[in-house]
């Protein structure tokens, strides 16, 4: 995807291993990976709402997860 005078955002979050458990048992898993990127938008608010956010890398040994996002 190509914008004329935008950018990708790259974003880096800490899962806390007790929801991981429960909220993203496997990160590759679709239905997962979209309810964790809704996450991010509801913890965003409106600043992310309609713009691709795509899981980019996830660290099972750290718990750290990076996404990127379109911002103009």
């Amino acid at each position: 995807m190509t914008v004329r005078g935008s950018t990708w955002r790259y974003l880096k979050y800490q899962i806390d291993p007790e929801s991981k458990a429960e909220a993203c048992p496997d990160l590759q898993d679709q239905d997962v990976s979209n309810a964790f990127i809704n996450a991010i938008r509801v913890l965003h608010g409106e600043v992310y709402a309609g713009i691709p956010i795509e899981i980019v890398s996830f660290r099972r040994d750290t718990n750290e997860v990076i996404v990127r996002t379109f911002i103009e």
